[in-house]
């Protein structure tokens, strides 16, 4: 079994019990990890004359979660980029409706230049009807959002 595996397509922080999961591509949970050292991390926000700001150290501790949470989100992005050798931008394209996930992958280029120099090759054909692209979409696979 690979860490991957282990937890799964995506991992999430949960605030209430400061806990990691792992969550698989069925939705199910997995913990991964309790985010420790609320001692170490109070004692960062001690005010003068001792008090500690517990909203600032609570703040902080999910923030730290959180960041764990991102690092191992972009860790398995990557992996998944590795795996299915794409780059860093991917072009869909289709007709009136779409077919859904990869179905409609076109190609996939390092820069945001690129894609959108070949999604604009797609609007042109579109003009003159000869191909069936209706629509298109560009999607930042680091990022995980659509440009």
């Amino acid at each position: 079994m690979k860490v991957t595996d282990f937890i799964g397509a995506k991992a999430t922080y949960d605030e209430r019990g400061q806990t990691i999961w792992g969550v698989s591509k069925d939705g199910t949970y997995q913990k991964i990890a309790n985010v420790r050292g609320w001692r170490t991390i109070q004692n960062l926000f001690k005010a003068p004359g001792g008090l500690i700001d517990e909203d600032k150290a609570a703040s902080f501790h999910d923030d730290l979660g959180k960041w764990i949470v991102d690092a191992i989100n972009e860790k398995l992005q990557r992996e998944a980029n590795q795996t299915l050798n794409l780059k860093r931008f991917l072009v869909f394209a289709g007709n009136y409706y779409p077919y859904g996930g990869m179905n409609d992958f076109q190609e996939d280029f390092d820069t945001l230049e690129e894609a959108r120099s070949f999604e604009a090759k797609i609007k042109e054909k579109w003009e003159s009807d000869l191909e069936y692209f209706k629509w298109s979409a560009i999607w930042d696979s680091e990022t995980r959002t659509h440009v």
